[in-house]
This record gives C-alpha cells, structure tokens and sequence, in this order.
C-alpha cells in the first residue's frame, strides 16, 4: 500500500537525512493526517527514498509553499507504523499519569517508583524495535 512522505523543508542533496512525517491515504486519496508517525528520511536518487533505512520507490511527488509531498511504494507496510503510534500514545499517557499521582500525594514513592519502570521499558522498546536486523540502503 502507498504512504505519504511529508517534509516542512525538502529533501535536500542525495544522501542527505532529514526529519519527515508519514501517513496513509485516505479514502479520497489525499494524506490521512491523523495517522502521521515521525520518520527519517534519505534521498537515494531521483527515484528512490529511503525511509528509516528502507527504501521505496517514488510514484509522485509535488512540493509547494515550503513542504514537500512524496508518494512511496509502501510494499507491505513500513516498518513498525502500528507500533511506533502506540508507544508514543503510551507515553502521552504515562506522563498524565505521571502528574496526577504526583498531585495526589508526593510523598508516595511507591507509586513513583512503578511509573519509573514502566517509562524506562517505554524509553527503551522504540531503540529495541529499530534495531532489528533490516536492509539498509
């Protein structure tokens, strides 16, 4: 399936790395923004990006007032989409959790001390999730 690359400032030079959004089509085939996902992205050549480390052929692209639309070729899907808006959706939660406990009763490190642990796997589960053994361009 096809997915939007979205930049605010171009890709720049070949080989050059620049922060990006993805997101899906919508039904009406314009990009979905609610399903954006922070992304890397490489320009390879003309028609090739790579997007964290994978690369994906170009269908269209069209750049205008600053931001820069891209096309790609999805494949399968990219690489851990589903996963990487879950962990940051957690860790919005966690952090209003996080705030009210501690609005509650400050004294209490037990609960602290809990929300510690879990914030630490939270940290940690996106580096583990991307350094998995995958094809880089």
């Amino acid at each position: 399936m096809p997915s939007f690359v979205i930049a605010q400032s171009g890709f720049g030079r070949i080989g050059e790395t620049i922060e990006a959004t993805l997101c899906d089509p919508s039904v009406a085939g314009f990009p979905d923004r609610k399903t954006d996902v922070p992304i890397q992205v490489r320009l390879v050549s003309e028609q090739t990006l790579c997007v964290d480390g994978e690369p994906r052929q170009i269908i269209w692209s069209e750049g205008g007032n600053g931001v820069v639309t891209v096309l790609v070729d999805g494949g399968k899907s990219i690489r851990n989409r589903e996963r990487r808006v879950a962990l940051a959706r957690a860790s919005e939660l966690l952090e209003q959790l996080r705030r009210v406990v501690t609005a509650l009763d400050p004294g209490d490190n037990t609960i602290l001390d809990h929300l510690e642990s879990v914030s630490g796997w939270l940290c940690a589960e996106p580096e583990r999730a991307t350094t998995a053994p995958r094809y880089r361009c």
